[in-house]
């Protein structure tokens, strides 16, 4: 999952601009879609949240999980 925040960074760089300094909190589940699901952010603003959500939303990771759903939570520092 890592990695795919990372691809996401481009995209998160971009919610920077709106931001105000802090923390968001985003949570997901990978699937054997390999795409995000269920992607929630807490903590910002509305924008922002939105921004991050829409940006984890469109990552793809390298794999699936072996079993099941992958549930993950990342915290993300905004410094603009």
């Amino acid at each position: 999952a890592r990695k795919g925040v990372d691809r996401a960074l481009p995209a998160l760089r971009g919610c920077v601009a709106g931001a105000t300094p802090g923390t968001v909190t985003v949570t997901f589940t990978i699937g054997e879609a390999r795409r995000p699901q269920q992607v929630s952010a807490r903590g910002g603003s509305a924008a922002t949240q939105a921004c991050v959500a829409a940006a984890i939303g469109g990552v793809r990771t390298d794999a699936a999980p072996d079993v099941g759903d992958a549930r993950v939570t990342a915290r993300l520092a905004f410094t603009p």
